[in-house]
């Protein structure tokens, strides 16, 4: 049960490198441990999805050092605070001290900061005493972090300079990513003065390569010099890829096929005419969308010459897509009338799921007039099942019509209890009824027992 036993508010927790749900488990009594909401500060207890047996979090008023492992596997793991999607800060709020945390590789502890004065503290692995300090935020000097997998220093950037820094372990060369402590997203690299680009590091080759001038936003590559790998940018604020672009002619620029390494052309942001994205070697498509008019662009293979074209999003009519494999046509939605719509690949039968592209969340796929049902596609079997209406909100059934399987989802009127399940290990996880706050029974769809 995630579940707060007091106010009954449910949260996840994530396992990073597994994106299974944590087991949180006290390592010395082996007792479980509580974890606390984050509005009342009353303790709550969390189930481990496998073993079912509790475990105790932190009380975040006394916020005492606990350790966050599991004492089978030994495996470390981050917490997520659900609302922000941010790690959570684990420290004692009265006294401000330190708490211990585990170093993820090793499992030896380590002290976080002290977050009144804000001094440098020493991230190091009581074993091998290789330290790796956090920066003084006040300061703001350089300081030193170790790759956790190496154990060896490497170099951060003062970020009131901006000086290019080394993103790399200067002894293995192995790469590594850096995160800004209070946003939580990727550090920006640059020389903010004369703002000149600076050397970064391809994550597979460790070649360099080189970054945009943010004053002129002349092109750059986005490639490996030496290899041709290619490597991807994402904006900070939007967490969406970089526009990559010259804006004073605002000329197209030439990007290179992650695959392939082949050029194709981009699109003159200006002008916004009809580009093609597609590989002039391979002849593989792929997608990309005008972002001032969201004009349908065409993709089209140049040898079979097969077209499928985007959306327009004013006239809504259909539109036709290739599957990037087997370049198989399937069809997609009209969002106007929003019929029912296939979402497979009528020859090879290869699913796919489609992404709202301002919400970054599946489509909503669903008659807006008459609000009736319409078929899915079950990943695995590939048999249809049918979604809800959104109008009333009835219990709607989530079922394969071979296996009969259910699969029941939430009535967002009445809070009901509906079904679900971890699509990695078929586990059953939990919700939550957010009205009364009682829990609910969901199925595992395998065995049909309930759980909680």
């Amino acid at each position: 049960m995630h579940i707060n036993t007091t106010t009954l508010e449910p949260h996840i927790h994530i396992n990073i490198t597994t994106l299974e749900p944590q087991i949180l488990i006290n390592t010395t009594t082996l007792e479980p441990h509580i974890h606390i909401n984050f509005t009342t500060l009353e303790p709550h207890i969390h189930i481990n999805i496998t073993t079912l047996e509790p475990h105790i979090h932190i009380n975040i008023t006394t916020l005492e050092p606990h350790m966050h492992i599991n004492t089978t596997t030994l495996e470390p793991h981050i917490h997520i605070n659900i609302t922000t999607l941010e790690p959570q800060i684990l420290i004692n709020t009265t006294t401000l001290e330190p708490h211990i945390h585990i170093n993820f590789t090793t499992l030896e502890p380590h002290i976080h900061i002290n977050i009144t004065t804000l001094e440098p503290h020493i991230h190091i692995n009581t074993t091998t005493l290789e330290a790796h300090i956090q920066i003084n935020i006040t300061t703001l000097e350089p300081h030193i972090h170790i790759n956790i997998t190496t154990l060896e220093p490497h170099i951060h950037i003062n970020i009131t300079t901006l000086e290019p820094h080394i993103h790399i372990n200067t002894t293995t060369l192995e790469p590594h990513i850096h995160i800004n402590i209070t946003t939580l997203e990727p550090q920006i690299l640059i020389n903010t003065t004369p703002l000149e680009p600076h050397i970064h590091i391809n994550f597979t080759t460790l070649e360099p390569h080189i970054h945009i001038n943010i004053t002129t936003l002349e092109p750059h590559i986005h490639i490996n010099t030496t290899t041709l790998e290619p490597h991807i940018h994402i904006n900070i604020t939007t967490l969406e890829p970089q526009i990559l672009i010259n804006t004073t002619p605002l000329e197209p620029h030439i990007h290179i096929n992650f695959t392939t390494l082949e050029p194709h052309i981009h699109i003159n942001i200006t002008t916004l005419e009809h580009h093609i994205y597609i590989n002039t070697t391979t002849l593989e498509p792929h997608i990309h969308i005008n972002i001032t008019t969201l004009e349908p662009h065409i993709h089209i293979n140049t040898t079979t010459l097969e077209a499928h074209i985007q959306i327009n999003i004013t006239t809504l009519e259909p539109h036709i897509h290739i599957n990037i494999t087997t370049l198989e046509p399937h069809i997609h939605i009209n969002i106007t009338t929003l019929e029912p719509h296939i979402h497979i690949n009528t020859t090879t039968l290869e699913p796919h799921i489609h992404i709202n592209i301002t919400t970054l969340e599946p489509q909503i796929l669903i008659n807006t007039t008459p609000l009736e049902p319409h078929i899915h596609i079950n990943f695995t079997t590939l048999e249809p099942h049918i979604h809800i209406n959104i109008t009333t909100l009835e219990h709607h059934i989530y079922i394969n019509t071979t296996t009969l399987e259910p699969h029941i989802h939430i009535n967002t009127t009445t809070l009901e209890p509906h079904n679900h399940i971890n699509i990695t290990t078929l586990e059953p996880y939990i919700h939550i009824n957010t009205t009364p706050l009682e829990p609910h029974i969901h199925i595992n769809t395998t065995t049909l027992e309930p759980h909680i």
